[in-house]
């Protein structure tokens, strides 16, 4: 029920890869900025430096944790780079793996599935 308050359906997949572009990087729910993206689905491509420029491995901000509660987004790093979440302690996803990660309303909390 959670994911139709954030308007996405049971299987919503974000549209293409997400680039970082060598920098660090938000998922945002409104206007995307420069170094952010606005998330429109629950299964998540990204890749820390498809495009080059800056530098790898980098960090992925994840959104509002309260605006998210009961929300379980799956990140998956498409590229050769690490990836760190800002959000949830010492979690990273190492190249080519699968993390998800589950909001409480509270807090983001992360397991590795790959």
């Amino acid at each position: 029920m959670a994911n139709r308050r954030r308007g996405f359906t049971a299987i919503n997949v974000h549209p293409g890869i997400i680039d970082m572009a060598g920098h660090a990087h938000a998922l945002v729910t409104g206007t995307a900025a420069t170094y952010q993206t606005e998330l429109r689905g629950q299964f998540i491509a990204v890749d820390a430096n498809a495009t080059g420029g800056g530098t790898s491995g980098q960090t992925l901000t994840l959104p509002d944790v309260a605006a998210f509660a009961g929300v379980e987004l799956t990140i998956i790093n498409a590229g050769g780079e690490t990836i760190t979440l800002s959000d949830v302690a010492s979690t990273t996803i190492a190249a080519d793996k699968t993390t998800k990660a589950i909001s409480n309303g509270t807090y983001w909390f992360a397991g590795k599935l790959a």
